[in-house]
């Protein structure tokens, strides 16, 4: 059972590995393009992306976890065709959902440039930051629909489709961008030409919508999928099922995306030198992550999978597959930091001092790549029990009672710099690492195949 589950989880990663590689390539195609144009647009929706993550993204992406674990544990649980279509209904219902929170968000966006000011921002950079916003929200909703096309695929074993789709949206991105921002032809003007990168996103990201519903439509994937059900979608008693596992959600994943903000604006205090080597750090090890980031993901699917099946034992085994896995891939990914730490900084600049620079940070990165392995991965076994309140209080502890002030002081008081930042941080990874270990350890699976079959039956 172990080598099978073990096959299982590796076939499952790989092409989620692979759709997150993908995806971040798509997300740093602003940074590419404004670069070369502008420096201070650059600047601009560097901040408003920020702010993006902060008040919209994260959340978004929180409350989405309840989907993971309500729909592989019913996938799991179903006996018959009809029943799987529960699976159908859970996404509509998730979709309504989100789309409300999109509302606060769009306000929220609404009001960028007062709230920037509010924090002492520079004026010229939000008021460019503001107008970037209020056009990021053109891709909101594509962006939550074509999520739960993702999941709806992924959870009946199609993982390389969303994929696909994602590697045929990258280029479509980057001719996007080209033809907003540099173009003769752009109907943007030229002196807002920056607005052309939401547009593009925008865009990209309809399309990825409809190739989805049309691969589900007329290809494979609609077993689970009855038709829109306005009667279960507007069940307020099952909104609140969703939300118990939702909002605690966002709270868990907001915690850790807001203290890497904070810690970005530390560096923006340490100066321009500091903040071009945070830039740079952060970029590299994020690539880093998507290894766990992917296991995490599989992780997450086969424990609902399991708990759907009422299966205690595999979900048990499955569970210390995946930390096990978490564990070699955290040593394999602190291996590559630590030798090529003075290579992979030359990749996004020529400036000797901040090579060296990052590479000496780039040590730190190395060491706490275990722990952040770790961490990710127990998140995913968090999500697919239905654990987020959990996971969110470890996150609360890990990130701000801990790891922040420790930041601070390294920082600041200590003045280790950039560095100080960061070992405070990787003590808030290993902190959230080993409170995740404590709880995972202590979980009872076959209490916890109970919960799932609950779940199913309210369903």
């Amino acid at each position: 059972m172990y080598i099978s589950e073990s096959k299982v989880l590796v076939k499952f990663s790989i092409p989620i590995i692979i759709s997150e590689v993908l995806r971040n390539s798509l997300l740093i195609m602003p940074a590419v393009f404004i670069g070369h144009r502008s420096s201070y647009e650059l600047a601009a929706i560097t901040l408003g992306n920020t702010y993006c993550n902060v008040t919209g993204w994260s959340l978004l992406i929180g409350l989405d976890s309840a989907i993971d674990t309500l729909c592989s544990q019913a996938y799991a649980a179903a006996k018959t065709l009809e029943e799987k279509k529960i699976v159908g209904k859970i996404l509509q219902r998730g979709f309504v959902i989100l789309a409300c929170f999109c509302v606060l968000i769009y306000i929220l966006w609404d009001y960028t440039e007062p709230i920037l000011l509010l924090l002492h921002q520079d004026p010229g950079i939000s008021r460019l930051s503001g107008v970037f916003t209020k056009y990021e929200r053109l891709g909101l909703l594509p962006y939550i629909l074509f999520e739960c096309e993702k999941k709806l695929l992924q959870i009946q074993g199609m993982m390389y489709i969303p994929m696909f789709i994602i590697l045929t949206a990258l280029p479509l991105n980057a001719l996007l961008h080209y033809f907003f921002i540099f173009s003769s032809w752009s109907p943007i003007p030229k002196d807002i030409a920056y607005i052309g990168s939401p547009f593009s996103t925008a865009i990209t990201f309809t399309y990825m919508c409809i190739v989805g519903i049309l691969y589900i439509k007329y290809v494979k994937g609609k077993d689970c999928w009855g038709g829109i059900d306005f009667n279960s979608i507007f069940d307020f008693k099952l909104w609140v099922e969703f939300l118990k596992l939702g909002i605690p959600g966002a709270f868990m994943v907001s915690n850790e995306w807001w203290a890497y903000e904070v810690c970005s604006l530390f560096a923006g205090i340490l100066g321009d030198k500091q903040l071009a080597v945070q830039s740079i750090f952060s970029s590299i090890t994020n690539y880093s992550y998507n290894i766990p980031l992917g296991l995490s993901m599989a992780a997450t699917l086969r424990i609902g999978n399991n708990l759907g099946e009422k299966n205690a034992q595999k979900t048990h085994i499955t569970s210390n597959i995946s930390l096990t896995m978490a564990f070699i891939f955290g040593i394999f990914n602190s291996f590559i930091l630590l030798i090529f730490r003075k290579q992979l900084p030359k990749i996004f600049t020529n400036n000797h001092k901040v090579i060296e620079a990052c590479s000496k940070t780039l040590i730190i990165g190395a060491i706490y790549q275990l722990s952040d392995g770790l961490a990710g991965v127990g998140c995913g076994i968090l999500r697919g029990s239905g654990h987020q309140k959990i996971g969110a209080y470890i996150n609360f502890i890990g990130y701000w009672i801990i790891g922040l002030p420790l930041s601070a002081l390294c920082c600041f008081v200590l003045k280790w710099d950039l560095n100080g930042i960061w070992v405070g941080m990787a003590t808030a990874l290993l902190i959230v690492s080993l409170l995740q270990l404590i709880k995972i350890f202590r979980i009872d699976w076959s209490e916890e195949v109970e919960v799932a079959a609950e779940r199913f039956r309210k369903n």
